[in-house]
């Protein structure tokens, strides 16, 4: 039995060579019967302007495919040229063999073996898990508030390996320069913008090298140290118009907060 496909390729093929026109090259590249992949017909069907061929789209050079693609491609082309010079007799057959195909047959549907169902196991026995964590942290939290399920595997199985990403070593890098930027200014309203900037700058240059071999690539560093330097700016910009505003005194950085509500213990830092 013919395929559909099978069907639609052939007619495609013999309406071109009744009318040499390429909206029937199109529907036969685009076609499994091709020999052309689908998204490099795809891309060679999109990249050719309305009223051009696909015979000069190639011949532009506006596709650039790889050795095989390319092959096949050029294949397709030839075959079509051997499907032009043929004899206007017999060209359904004549199109099965200038481009090697056939009626795929239908697939048989019958089972070939049979499914031996196994006896129902036992169900284990329920127990409690713990907490691995003896306190809540705002992490552990806010899990908890965006997937209950989550939370479960992560802090009770310790089934989610979080071997941190790009993101979050920009946040632990630019967090550690921050400490040593307000460190070294407790009274921003004591130095002036530029003064500040300055230093922040290299707070951010000298914490990023140190996390330099977290960020997986030379290209992924330099856009996040980038990213932090640009942030730093805005921030000194903020935090001098806040000093001179009202001036200030940083107590103190990433300080422990802890608690005790309803015998469960919560730790946090400011």
């Amino acid at each position: 039995m013919e395929s559909p496909e099978f069907r639609s390729f052939v007619d495609a093929a013999l309406a071109w060579l009744e009318e040499p026109s390429e909206r029937h090259v199109r529907r036969m590249l685009r076609s499994p019967y091709s020999g052309v992949a689908h998204e490099v017909a795809a891309a060679i069907v999109t990249l050719t302007p309305e009223g051009g061929t696909i015979a000069h789209t190639l011949a532009s050079g506006r596709v650039a495919l790889p050795a095989v693609d390319r092959d096949a491609v050029f294949a397709f082309t030839a075959r079509l040229d051997a499907l032009d010079r043929s004899e206007p007799t017999g060209r359904e057959s004549i199109v099965c063999e200038a481009f090697g195909v056939a009626a795929a047959a239908t697939p048989s549907l019958e089972t070939p073996f049979e499914l031996a169902l196994q006896p129902p196991r036992e169900p284990e026995t329920s127990v409690t898990l713990r907490p691995r964590q003896s306190h809540f942290s705002a992490s552990s939290l806010n899990a908890y508030v965006e997937c209950a399920r989550k939370w479960f595997y992560r802090y009770c199985c310790a089934a989610v390996e979080d071997k941190g990403s790009a993101a979050s070593f920009y946040g632990t890098a630019f967090h550690a320069a921050l400490e040593d930027f307000h460190g070294a200014y407790p009274h921003p309203s004591d130095a002036s913008a530029s003064e500040l900037r300055t230093r922040l700058d290299a707070c951010i240059n000298t914490s990023f090298d140190a996390f330099r071999e977290r960020f997986g690539s030379a290209i992924a560093f330099e856009l996040q140290r980038r990213r932090a330097r640009r942030t730093g700016r805005r921030y000194v910009d903020w935090l001098a118009a806040q000093a001179a505003r009202a001036p200030f005194t940083v107590l103190g950085c990433e300080l422990p907060a802890q608690m005790e509500l309803e015998g469960y213990a919560f730790i946090g830092y400011i």
